[in-house]
């Protein structure tokens, strides 16, 4: 995806970071789901797990590509250069 290591770096390391917040948005609406309806909770959860699938397995797998010593040991890449979420 990034020639430049150094900018692959940066932007694996934001992708993470704001995997993260996604992540405690969606326990913060689980668990505080007293004001939310069921239905709402559902479609949030589809929407923030949309959003982590776009950046981890979008961005993320075009970055690894580039520079697999950059990648999370758990990290799966598409087997399929050509996927797009």
């Amino acid at each position: 995806m990034f020639e430049s290591k150094d900018v692959s770096l940066i932007i694996r390391e934001n992708i993470m970071n704001i995997s993260v917040l996604l992540e405690r948005s969606l326990l913060k609406v689980v668990v505080e789901s007293g004001s939310c309806s069921d239905s709402e909770i559902i479609a949030y959860r589809a929407f923030i797990e949309r959003m982590l699938y776009t950046l981890k397995e979008g961005a993320l797998d075009g970055i690894y590509r580039t520079h697999p010593e950059l990648a999370i040991a758990d990290f799966k890449l598409h087997k399929s250069e050509d996927h797009h979420p």
